[in-house]
């Protein structure tokens, strides 16, 4: 009897561990920012020039990664430069400079020239239902949001919830797909979804704010 015990938990503990290991593998990643070569702007680049870097899929959704960056300064004051790093092999940093405040976006389902290079992404057909930004940081509030464009050119756009004041630790950040509004001007299909973009605004009146980010993942 003890010996058919011990076969039932080992055929419970390997099917647990093989249930894990295929929702780890169901998940796609949209950027876990390794790519060649590294990316560095600051307030200084003006004015905001695109910058395009290019990776594996497996790394960058579609293989290419557009970064928007800009900063503004609060009117009067200390004015200090804000910056943008991206190593390497990741992640990504954001250090706003004192009274300023800082934009960035990053589009996924361009090529590297600037033109469409659609996503064709069946997120249902995949099993996947969120978006998750895993932050490994954030001192202040931050307005950050995920915004999607389907084949047809229907878009919908959700804003995040996740307060981001005060986390020294890192923490994610979800989006649930069935939260999306229906689209516009037509409701946005998701079986066939060809730009993801996901836009981080600097989210207090005072300016100076820092975060990082290890990834973008879609999850089921």
């Amino acid at each position: 009897m003890k010996n058919k015990t011990w076969i039932l938990v080992l055929w419970t503990v390997l099917a647990l561990g093989g249930s894990q290991a295929a929702q780890a593998q169901m998940e796609r990643v949209i950027d876990n920012f390794k790519s060649r070569p590294a990316t560095h702007a600051d307030s200084t680049d003006t004015p905001i020039t695109p910058l395009r870097r290019t990776g594996n899929d497996a790394d960058i959704i579609g293989g290419v990664r557009l970064i928007q960056f800009g900063a503004a300064p609060n009117p009067g004051g200390l004015v200090r430069r804000s910056v943008l790093d991206i190593p390497r092999d990741g992640p990504l940093f954001v250090e706003s400079g004192v009274n300023s405040t800082v934009g960035l976006t990053l589009t996924y389902g361009t090529d590297g020239r600037g033109g469409a290079n659609p996503l064709n992404l069946d997120f249902p057909g995949l099993g996947l239902d969120r978006f998750r930004i895993e932050f490994l940081a954030c001192d202040l509030e931050l307005h950050y949001l995920v915004q999607v464009f389907d084949g047809n050119g229907n878009n919908s756009l959700l804003n995040g919830t996740t307060s981001t004041a005060n986390r020294n630790l890192p923490f994610d950040a979800d989006f649930r797909m069935a939260d999306f509004p229906p689209g516009a001007p037509n409701p946005v299909n998701w079986h066939d979804i060809d730009v993801i973009a996901i836009q981080l605004n600097t989210g207090n009146a005072t300016g100076g704010q820092d975060f990082a980010i290890k990834r973008i993942v879609a999850i089921p």
